[in-house]
């Protein structure tokens, strides 16, 4: 079973929306800067995993 990594955020207000901080630890273990996309998946969990410009390029050429 993988083993995860526990964390307690707090939800805050951000224009219209709501957000969530990501630890600095996930940051900088994948490579994140302001301005990367992430692609957010949930159900009863919440999964978060950073979308990179030629996963992005890949997918936009499979739309056209």
């Amino acid at each position: 079973m993988a083993e995860y990594n526990k964390d307690v955020r707090s939800v805050l207000k951000h224009g219209d929306s709501l957000a969530v901080t990501l630890p600095y630890e996930y940051v900088v273990k994948k490579g994140l800067k302001p301005g990367d996309k992430v692609e957010v998946l949930w159900n009863d969990f919440v999964f978060i995993e950073p979308v990179r410009p030629e996963e992005i390029r890949k997918r936009m050429e499979k739309v056209k």
